[in-house]
């Protein structure tokens, strides 16, 4: 994901800066943006091979950070704010109603939906794990061990998407609540790093890997809480090891050589940059 982010930020860069003006039998012309083809292109391509891994949390997680990487770059524009927000999310909104629509006409999934924030539906089938945090929530210690660990040794571990509850079943709601508290201000440390970015590549680009961490961050505590669906969404730096543990140091560390630089801002000539192409269709 890091790697698609990257891209989708040099793309969404030079928006405007690579047009094509299509002329049709000498009477109507058409502008394309070559570069917003490429991001359209990205975008579609990314999330469909992750939907075919499958990974549906990160194709989720990958397919909101785009969104809000481009809805920043659309309020940094001087014009049509408004009106090309309303275009951007008019294509995700339109998806995620056909998506809820089938959803909805599938009693299975529905009821699977329904379940993750409700368990007593189905306490001994899928809700199993979801009355079991429950447990876990209701008998846990300021420190130490929870009261009634019921199945948490055998359900939760800490290197898995549990992460967060099994840290409550086994150190108790102090050390849990710190490690809330550590999450939330990372995360604003990273906002506050990406304002203070002049160069605009480097401030969208800290953004993008920001949102990365935030949202994982942020659905893996209310999922463990039984406040969100159940998926396998990862918890940076806690949930995992080995090649993930490396690649979220990899994109902290770039988020760190970006702020280091925070007052150098590069420059273009945009008679340079541009690049204008006329078509004319006969």
């Amino acid at each position: 994901m890091p790697l698609y982010i990257i891209a989708f930020v040099g793309f969404i860069e030079k928006v405007g800066k690579n047009k094509v003006e299509l002329e049709i039998f000498n009477k109507k012309k058409i502008i394309i943006d070559i570069n917003l083809i490429k991001i359209i292109i990205l975008s579609l391509f990314s999330i469909l091979l992750l939907f075919l891994i499958p990974s549906l949390t990160s194709a989720f997680v990958l397919g909101m950070t785009y969104l809000i990487v481009a809805t920043v770059k659309i309020l940094k524009s001087g014009e049509k704010k408004i009106k090309n927000i309303l275009k951007l999310f008019a294509i995700p909104f339109i998806l995620t109603i056909i998506l809820l629509t089938s959803i909805t006409t599938g009693p299975y999934i529905a009821e699977k939906i329904l379940i993750s924030f409700k368990p007593e539906l189905d306490a001994a089938g899928s809700g199993w794990e979801g009355i079991n945090r429950k447990i876990i929530i209701n008998s846990a210690n300021l420190f130490g061990e929870a009261e009634d660990m019921s199945n948490a040794i055998e359900l939760f571990d800490e290197g898995t998407s549990e992460a967060f509850i099994s840290i409550l079943a086994h150190y108790g709601w102090i050390p849990s609540i710190i490690l809330v508290a550590t999450i939330i201000l990372i995360s604003i440390k990273l906002i506050i790093n990406s304002i203070k970015v002049k160069d605009s590549y480097g401030k969208i680009l800290i953004i993008g890997i920001s949102c990365l961490f935030i949202l994982q961050s942020i659905f893996n505590v209310l999922q463990n809480l039984n406040l969100w669906i159940e998926a396998s969404f990862e918890l940076p730096f806690v949930s995992y090891g080995g090649t993930g543990l490396i690649i979220n140091i990899m994109c902290l560390a770039l988020v760190l050589s970006i702020y280091r630089r925070k007052d150098i801002q590069i420059h273009t000539n945009a008679s340079t940059e541009e690049k204008n192409y006329k078509i004319t269709i006969a």
